[in-house]
């Protein structure tokens, strides 16, 4: 029993953080920087009339209720922001060809910090000699070298975990970071082990540490809690720009329903 609730509070922990919490932030923006707008129109009275709830009890409503569903949808809205649903082919292949790029960049960059580290030294073979000249050659390698020679060894550490988000085979690259960072965290098995970790990932987690177990659940959360904060922003976006086009009330013709409450104003 003492199993089965450790399991079911760390479960819940997780749905509150990753989905339940940023649900309620946004509800919560909407209610203070839009719906004030929103409530004098006259579809909005049908949906919440006055007096019927109270705002408190239906902004924990709202919020529950949509940060399961958030929950529930969370494979589908993760793809979206990976990069494999929703993106046209042209973008989607852009998309990968500047995240190629940009890793390329990184590779560079870290040779060129090697190699000229060896040509002080006195250490550089001339195949190295010439590689060393033709990324001096390369503007774009010769302007970020420039800020890499005033980094410390531990910003220049930075770079290599940089390069570490993207997957060892170019094949596997996805048009955005999140989707490149998952993909290489699916690949590291494979690569390194030749263990398909999707899909021996239950008989993994089976025998791993609770601990561990734990570890990686916070870690989903945390992800999770910013996956759920962009999406809820952008409804908020959306349901601004619908507040900035929807018809306002005349005031004449609430002083002509109600000529009590104009003539008190």
């Amino acid at each position: 029993m003492g199993d089965i609730a450790r399991s079911a509070i760390g479960g819940a922990w997780t749905v509150l953080v990753g989905w339940l919490l940023p649900t309620a932030l946004n509800v919560s923006l909407f209610v203070v920087a839009v719906w004030p707008s929103l409530r004098r129109t006259g579809w909005s009275v049908k949906l919440w009339p006055a007096g019927v709830t109270p705002l408190s009890v239906g902004v924990l409503g709202i919020s529950v209720l949509l940060g399961l569903a958030l929950n529930a949808l969370q494979n589908p809205l993760y793809r979206v922001l990976e990069g494999y649903v929703l993106w046209p082919s042209p973008l989607y292949a852009r998309g990968c060809a500047r995240r190629r790029q940009t890793k390329q960049d990184l590779q560079d960059r870290l040779t060129l910090i090697r190699l000229e580290r060896q040509e002080r030294e006195d250490r550089l073979a001339p195949d190295d000699a010439s590689r060393l000249t033709a990324l001096r050659a390369n503007t774009r390698i010769a302007r970020a070298a420039r800020k890499d020679r005033r980094r410390t060894a531990i910003q220049r550490a930075l770079l290599r975990e940089r390069l570490a988000r993207y997957p060892v085979d170019d094949a596997h690259l996805a048009p955005t970071a999140l989707g490149n960072a998952i993909r290489r965290f699916e690949e590291y098995g494979y690569d390194r082990f030749r263990l398909d970790t999707q899909v021996m990932w239950n008989e993994l987690a089976g025998n791993a540490p609770d601990q561990v177990r734990r570890q990686v659940d916070l870690a989903r959360a945390n992800v999770d809690f910013f996956v759920a904060l962009l999406y809820g922003h952008c409804a908020v976006v959306l349901c601004a720009a619908v507040a900035l086009t929807a018809p306002r009330p005349d005031p004449m013709s609430r002083c002509f329903s109600r000529p009590l409450a104009c003539k008190s104003s």
